[in-house]
């Protein structure tokens, strides 16, 4: 018992746990709006995560009113919408239950994990303290804030803050089992897309979760522990960055398909972009480049008419810019606090733009696989754009090739104008689109062996199910 219990939470930690996991409940519950599309498993989550980063940031911004009346009024909301959503049936927990269950022990051995980077003692752990012991943003008639950078965005801090409402207590490893979770998610998109490739039959949940949790961490080639299991918000962004992705493409097939619900995806892909843009200073170049990816491929795909996409921009970017414009003018205009910023022009240090770019390949040479998968949806996305594309599989890789390229222009551009001509954190930054990619690469495999599978020997099959099986009791033990 002694081996056992040093693997579990102490004490106190399973009262954050279970703060961490009422959180979860509110924002599922608070994300149940019916004007978005919940086709993506656990989207509702994401979606009430969206909606409180967006109330807590305009009554911080715009009002003085403390945080605590507007996060118990949506709590209210969300235990009405759970309530419901449980009478009517309509709670959709068989998509992710499996998945949960599987991943719980990864969940329990995380609620035991301290804080320990850098970075989370610099600035993000001090920035969720204050919001949790003042119940506001920093302002000039406020006390200070030990933070080395008080401006970053606070959509993954409002983590902390939720958590510790639920607790009564600063929960500080909040954020750490957030990603946890966010883990779980990416595996249950992982099975929803591996039965939307039709490589999987109806059935065999379990199986299915199994599979898409070792996807999903030990042959994942973007799983880093060091930055997925801590407090730093680049799990979130690739997260975010995953189902805004998924949720764009979704919208696109929907006009394609002349389908009903494009309007209620369309306002799916605006509250998940909300909620990327204020997760991360940069996370504005992401959400520009998935509305553009998505354009790019409306451009060429005749059954999407492009007129009805120039009608939606200003939902899908102006709901996200207003929320990025208003923590810009609190941070201008109320209080002007530290922030990363550019170098002005004339510091640029373009002749280290050789070694720059060598130095940058080194990187891309230690992780093949990830990029692999990257320059190939570069390369088959310029292709099916060019020749216009014929199947969802082509849409989905012109979003993905063209949010790679524009990502990586974007770094290149700050690696000069910021960090001083150096590639700070390339393979890190890289991980914000590694979710987006593993997964749109697993349902190209999906596809491939629903259209192969007949060429394979019987055998094959077999030893995938048997194999399978195994892995419902060996995952959890890993």
């Amino acid at each position: 018992m002694a081996v056992v219990n040093s693997f579990l939470p102490e004490p106190g930690q399973w009262l954050g746990l279970a703060a961490v996991l009422l959180a979860m409940t509110m924002f599922s519950g608070l994300g149940r709006i019916r004007i978005a599309a919940q086709d993506l498993p656990g989207v509702s989550i994401l979606y009430g995560w969206s909606l409180l980063a967006a109330a807590l940031t305009v009554t911080g911004v715009f009002t003085p009113l403390v945080f605590s009346p507007t996060f118990w009024t949506l709590a209210a909301v969300a235990a009405a919408a759970l309530t419901i959503s449980a009478r009517r049936g309509t709670l959709g927990l068989r998509t992710v239950l499996p998945v949960l269950v599987l991943g719980a022990p990864l969940l329990l051995i995380m609620a035991g994990k301290v804080p320990s980077e850098v970075d989370s003692f610099t600035h993000w752990l001090p920035n969720g303290l204050y919001i949790v012991d003042h119940d506001r943003f920093l302002g000039p008639d406020r006390p200070p804030m030990r933070s080395a950078y008080p401006g970053f965005p606070y959509n993954v801090t409002f983590l902390f803050l939720a958590a510790s409402k639920f607790a009564g207590s600063f929960i500080e490893n909040a954020v750490i089992l957030a990603n946890v979770v966010w883990l779980i998610l990416f595996a249950a998109v992982i099975s929803w897309l591996l039965r939307r490739s039709g490589a999987v039959p109806a059935g065999g949940d379990w199986k299915l979760a199994a599979i898409a949790l070792l996807c999903a961490t030990l042959l994942n080639p973007v799983f880093v522990r060091r930055i997925w299991l801590t407090s730093y918000p680049d799990m979130a962004t690739s997260i975010v960055v995953l189902f805004a992705g998924l949720a764009g493409w979704l919208w696109i097939e929907a006009m394609v398909r002349r389908e009903g619900t494009e309007l209620s995806r369309a306002v799916g892909f605006s509250l998940l972009l909300v909620l990327l843009i204020n997760i991360k200073q940069a996370n504005l170049v992401l959400v520009v480049a998935l509305v553009i990816a998505c354009g790019m491929v409306v451009m060429r795909a005749p059954e999407a008419p492009f007129r009805l996409y120039a009608r939606r921009l200003l939902l899908l970017l102006g709901l996200p810019l207003l929320l990025y414009f208003s923590w810009r003018y609190y941070l201008v205009e109320v209080t002007p606090l530290h922030e990363n910023k550019m170098l002005p022009f004339a510091q640029w240090p373009l002749h280290r733009m050789g070694d720059l770019l060598g130095n940058m390949g080194v990187v891309v040479f230690r992780k093949p696989l990830y990029f692999a998968l990257a320059f190939g949806f570069v390369i088959w996305g310029l292709r099916q754009w060019i020749r216009r594309p014929k199947s969802e599989f082509d849409r989905l890789a012109i979003i993905v090739g063209a949010s790679f390229v524009g990502y990586n222009l974007f770094l290149l551009l700050i690696f000069i104008g910021h960090f001083g001509g150096h590639p700070q954190s390339y393979w890190r930054f890289n991980t914000h689109l590694g979710y987006f990619i593993v997964a749109a690469a697993i349902f190209g495999l999906g596809i491939a062996y629903r259209t192969y599978s007949n060429r394979l020997p019987a055998r094959i099959p077999d030893i995938l199910k048997r194999s399978a099986v195994a892995l419902i009791i060996i995952v959890p033990v890993l």
